[in-house]
């Protein structure tokens, strides 16, 4: 695969990748060093990506687990200081708290069945609009108002499991 295809095939989703990478690490200057790494790594897999179902699947994936690396370290080195401070953090109680209730809730995306879990992605964590989740689905406006229906009571169902 040659850069302009690569740049055909990837650069649309680029907006969609920093939109995520923003909500998952909460910081501009992350989001971005996030998606540049992301885009790192699809190019060196070029070659491999026309062999993907969906390529935009698997950037936000890229996206999502560098995300939750970058935040991941982060906590550990906060909470690393807040020790050798030796003063307790309330606020970083209540996001360790939010950043674990956000994992889980990505976890329990991740075992919905593939068209709900693509519905409520492209929703709830990507924050596109109905008529940008049926162009991308080809799924009718009512089956995708059933598909995120579902998608969020059986979040809701296994959250409260937790």
């Amino acid at each position: 695969m040659n850069a302009d295809t690569f740049k055909r095939l990837m650069m649309p989703s680029h907006r969609r990748m920093y939109v995520l990478a923003f909500r998952l690490t909460g910081n501009a200057v992350d989001a971005e060093d996030v998606v540049q790494n992301v885009f790192m790594k699809l190019w060196e897999k070029r070659d491999k990506l026309s062999a993907l179902e969906s390529p935009e699947a698997y950037a936000m994936t890229l996206v999502r687990n560098e995300s939750m690396d970058l935040v991941n370290n982060r906590r550990h080195d906060e909470v690393i200081d807040d020790v050798r401070a030796g003063e307790p953090d309330y606020d970083m109680a209540s996001r360790l708290e939010n950043h674990d209730r956000a994992t889980k809730v990505l976890s329990i995306i991740d075992t919905l069945p593939e068209m709900q879990r693509r519905v409520v992605t492209l929703r709830d964590v990507e924050g596109c609009e109905m008529e940008e989740i049926e162009a991308a689905t080809g799924q009718s406006p009512g089956n995708v108002r059933v598909l995120l229906s579902r998608g969020r009571m059986a979040i809701r169902k296994h959250f409260s499991n937790f």
